[in-house]
Formats: C-alpha cells, structure tokens, sequence
C-alpha cells in the first residue's frame, strides 16, 4: 500500500499488529459447523454457536450486539439517522470428503487458516469486524451508524434470514457485501428457476421410435455435463441400437464437442451424450450434454408422450440459443450482457410425465415477471402448433436484476477506499451470479476476492491466508470510514 493518509497509515499498522488475533478469531468461528440442512426452519446448533462466536467478537470489538431468534444478528458501532449495513453470512455449505485437514479444526499451516467458510463468508467476517475495531479506534466520529449483520441462510439461495431480519428493522441507508470480487459489482443479473412440464400423454399413438425416459444433469444452475434417453421401438433393440450409432457417428463428425453414443442395455436401447460441465450463469462457458442429445432425437420420429414432448420443445425452442432468442427472452444491458438460459435438470416421472429445470439469468432491464410470462408465451406458442400440451409449472425463488450508477455516492465512496487502500483503480464489475447484495436495496458486492486470489470456495480445502485477511480488512476499514465518518 502507498498512503500519504495518516489515518489510514495508523489503521493498517494496527490491523498488521491483529494477524494473530485475526487467525484465531477465524479459526474459532470456522468451528461452528454452520451448515443448515435441507429443514431450514429447524434450530441448527452449528448456526447458534456461529451467532454466538459473532456476538463475542462484536462485543469485543466495541460494537452493540442483537439478535433475531437463531436467523439473525447484528452489531451497531457509532451513531446516526442513517446506517451503513455491512451484510455477511455465518452458513456454510456441506464440507464434503477429502479434506487434508479437518474442515472444521480451523488449522493454522504455513500462514493459511483452514476450513469451511474461510473465504465464504467467514474470512470476510472477522475483516470487517477487525475493520470496524481499527476505525473506532481511528477516534474518526461517526455520521452514519455502521450495521454489520450477520445472516445465516445465504446459501440456500432463500434468503429466510434476511426476509425475518427486514420484519424487524428498517433495511441500512446503503451498504455492502464482503461475498463477491474486488474492486466493486455494481451490477448482477437477476436469477430465476423455472420447471417446464411435458404431461404423460400416454394414450399418444406409437410412432417410430418412442423414448421412455430422458434425464439430465443435477443441478438447474449447472450446465448439464451428461444426459441420456432410452429408447424402444418395432425394431429389434439391436438393430436400433446399430443405426443409431451410425448415425451418432456422423452426427458427431459435424457438430463440435459432440459425444452421442448407443447401445443396447437391459431397459431398452439408451442413447447417451457426454457435455462439459459448467455454472448456469455462464453456459457458453460449457458445452450441454442434453442439447446435443434433443437435437440428435429431434430428426426420428418419436411417439408424442411425456419425453417425446420434452425433446421437441427443447430442440425447436431452446437449441444452441444460449440467450433465450427461440423462446423470445433475449434481451441486453449495455454493462450486465444479455440473458441465458441454461436447462439445467431433465428427469422423468414414474407417472410418465417429463420436467425440465431452467435456470435463466435476467439482465437489468428485465423482471422476472418479463421471464415468466415469455416463458408461458413461449409454451403456448408451442402447444398450438403441436398439439402438445407443454405448460410451465413451477416458479422457484428468484432475485431481480441489481444496478448502481457510476456515479452514486455508494460506488464513489468505495471506489475511493479500494483506491487508497491498495493503489489499485476501482473498475466496475459485472456478474450474471448472485450474492447477497440483492437481499437488500442499495447495496453492492465489495470483495473479499483479489485477481490472483486463489479462489477455493465452495471446494474442498478451502482456505485463506492470514496476509489476505489483514489486506481485506484494511480495505474495509477505508470503505467504513468513507461511508461513516466525517473526514
């Protein structure tokens, strides 16, 4: 860091003096093992331990400490008419196998503290508290309150905590979130699950080839990286099994990525495709198993049930057109980009009835209601020149698109903490993912992520140096104190 700001100079030495406390402190609360299961109502232990672990520390660090039941807490520091809300999450994602250290031991090796929530959102925690500390100290008065807040449902995508949180108090002035990348996001695009259902149609008359059962993927977020059908006709399973591999030959000759096969297994003849998995939120960055599958069963003729169904909509209105351009979603922002649509999930019923998982990002400009209504215009269209009976039949939960100006006084003041904190210009980003800064009007993701970063959250071995923690929360510090203080 190159400063000529006292001020800031006296903070960043303090915060250099706390990497001991910074790493236990961390390591205490990477202990609570906060991860809610799939009953999210229910009292959770890990998270009530984590909301303890938060209290302490806040309380330690000067700040007022409160709580809504086990959902939420937060912690006030100074005074003011308006409040800069800081929105953090103790809930942690399932660790998984494979850890070469305890995932919730909090193990201090070589710098690095170990575990899960160390970069997401834990790490980030104990900055910003260790930031808020260093500006009390600063003797910097306070024009604004700081709130730091302490959600525990992030990751669910639900978002329950803060939902129970704005029942009870009034949403922060202005803010931001410590769960994303520097410099600043000032711009996400909305997100929306939608699930598509073909009916079973199981009086449809048998054409040439009828498929039984099509599935896909595992997540609707998660850009299919393999997916298969099964089929059955007049024909001999082999014969079929035989012509369709001739033909997945040729078909793989001509369209890049593509990886059709088939074979003849004990439920029937199944043809399988092989894709490339990636997030939903960018789904040119994959390839889709289950598109190259569509467009390769679209050219039989297929007996028009529940399946059959499902891959003449999805080879003649979704297709290759990752932006949503056949079902009439496509639309762009200058700095978000445009829409995706990525189908994330097939599966088939035991009823015969076969449902699809969208999963489509919105740019700004766009609502969901735009998304849902074009989907159902989309169907209908479909419907009518089928006679297909196609309907959309789930909406899940769902988060508009987020947009601050350049120019508001949220961006510039971050904009000027980053630069003198780091030296570094503050550049704008854009996301087609989510945080938590849609949870709340007014705010932006703010870190804790750098470019070099090693980005493991969400992985196994997640962890973050004590070194990124000090740098972190003297970035938050300026940022409070431009947002907070009179200078």
């Amino acid at each position: 860091m190159i400063s000529l700001d006292p001020a800031l100079d006296a903070m960043n030495s303090w915060l250099h003096g706390r990497r001991d406390a910074m790493a236990a402190d961390l390591a205490r609360l990477i202990q609570a093992p906060s991860v809610r299961g799939p009953d999210r109502g229910a009292p959770v232990a890990g998270i009530a331990q984590a909301l303890d672990v938060a209290r302490e520390l806040s309380e330690r660090a000067g700040l007022r400490y409160r709580q809504i039941e086990d959902w939420v807490g937060y912690a006030d520091l100074g005074e003011g008419s308006e409040t800069v809300g800081v929105l953090l999450h103790l809930d942690v994602v399932p660790a998984g196998e494979g850890w070469t250290h305890p995932p919730f031991s909090g193990a201090l090796v070589d710098g690095e503290v170990w575990g899960r929530g160390a970069q997401d959102d834990k790490g980030p925690v104990i900055s910003v508290l260790h930031a808020a500390e260093a500006v009390a100290r600063s003797g910097a008065p306070f024009q604004r309150r700081l709130r730091v807040i302490f959600g525990t449902d992030e990751e669910s995508g639900v978002w329950t905590d803060i939902a129970r949180y704005l029942e009870c108090e009034p949403a922060p002035t202005l803010g931001f979130v410590p769960d994303g990348c520097f410099p600043i996001t000032s711009g996400e695009k909305g997100v929306l699950n939608v699930d598509l259902v073909a009916p079973a149609n199981r009086d449809a008359p048998a054409r040439g080839i009828t498929v039984t059962s099509l599935w896909a993927g595992e997540r609707a977020n998660i850009v299919p990286g393999s997916a298969r059908a099964v089929l059955r006709s007049t024909a001999s399973p082999e014969s079929l099994a035989e012509a369709l591999a001739h033909r997945a030959d040729a078909y793989n000759s001509t369209h890049a990525k593509a990886a059709i096969g088939a074979r003849v297994e004990r439920e029937g003849v199944v043809v399988t495709a092989a894709g490339q998995i990636a997030h939903g939120s960018d789904p040119a960055g994959g390839h889709s198993a289950l598109l190259d599958l569509v467009d390769f069963l679209d050219a039989e003729d297929l007996t028009e049930n529940g399946p059959g169904q499902m891959v003449r909509f999805l080879s003649s209105r979704v297709g290759f057109d990752l932006c949503g351009e056949r079902l009439g979603l496509f639309a762009r922002h200058s700095f978000v980009g445009c829409t995706t649509v990525n189908i994330g999930v097939v599966s088939t019923g035991l009823d015969g009835a076969c449902r699809a998982e969208a999963n489509i990002r919105i740019p700004v400009g766009r609502t969901i209601s735009d998304m849902v209504s074009g989907l159902e215009r989309a169907t209908g269209a479909h419907n009518r020149a089928t006679g297909h009976g196609l309907r959309v039949d789930h909406v899940g939960a769902g988060h508009e698109p987020l947009y601050i100006e350049p120019d508001s006084e949220l961006v510039r003041a971050l904009s000027r903490a980053f630069e003198a904190s780091t030296g570094q210009p503050a550049d704008l980003k854009a996301i087609g993912g989510t945080t938590f800064a849609k949870a709340m009007p007014n705010m932006v993701a703010f870190g804790p992520g750098m470019e070099g970063d090693p980005g493991c959250a969400h992985q196994v071995d997640e962890r973050t140096s004590v070194a990124v923690l000090v740098r972190n929360a003297l970035i938050y510090a300026s940022a409070i104190r431009e947002l907070c203080c009179v200078r």
